[in-house]
């Protein structure tokens, strides 16, 4: 995979993430109910190979520090931040972890989510459905997102004021390297 791909794929993720951020505070008036949420637990997987530790410094921005095991060392990331993509197999699926922004901006976490459901934003439609989820990562609402022909699964959590995202950009008809991305979440370390 080439280093401009897994930027492309990498700023799109963002940009899904920072559309729906930026949703919440153009939008203003009520926040939309949040669908009922099945509850799941994430837990380490030994059977998943992940051979490589990240470690991502905290940010001036109050972006705090974590590790995480990954199954490849092909990261990219930008100097200063904590923002950081990997292509997981050859089908374009890629990993994406990143600080999004604070929760003043981006509302709670529930709010958050709901306000992504309701709203498309450009070509991008979150499902009408939502999944708590425990892991080390946190407690996260994970939803599912149509960008084109492609899935975007994310995972958002609160962490010290601020709004975090790992998203898992995917083809539509599959979702094979879910398995690898909750392992990664279920070896989060925070810092």
């Amino acid at each position: 995979m080439t280093a401009f791909r897994v930027a492309l794929v990498g700023v799109l993720v963002l940009l899904a993430g920072v559309a729906g951020a930026c949703v919440l505070v153009l939008r203003g008036g009520g926040t939309p109910d949040l669908p009922p949420m099945a509850v799941e637990t994430i837990a380490a997987n030994p059977d998943i190979a992940l051979p490589q530790r990240l470690d991502v410094e905290s940010t001036a921005e109050g972006c705090r520090g974590y590790s995480v095991r990954i199954p490849t060392a092909r990261v990219m990331g930008t100097p200063g931040s904590n923002a950081r993509a990997l292509m997981l197999d050859a089908n374009d699926s890629a990993l994406l972890l990143t600080c999004m922004n604070t929760t003043s901006t981006t509302g709670d976490l529930e709010s958050f989510v709901a306000e992504k459901i309701a709203h498309p934003t450009g070509s991008i439609r979150t499902l009408p459905t939502a999944t708590e989820v425990h892991s080390p990562y946190g407690r996260a609402i994970r939803t599912e997102s149509v960008v084109g022909a492609k899935t975007l699964t994310e995972w958002f959590t609160e962490r010290d004021g601020m709004t975090w995202g790992v998203g898992y950009l995917h083809p539509a008809d599959d979702a094979s390297q879910q398995p690898t991305v909750e392992a990664v979440l279920a070896s989060w370390s925070w810092s």
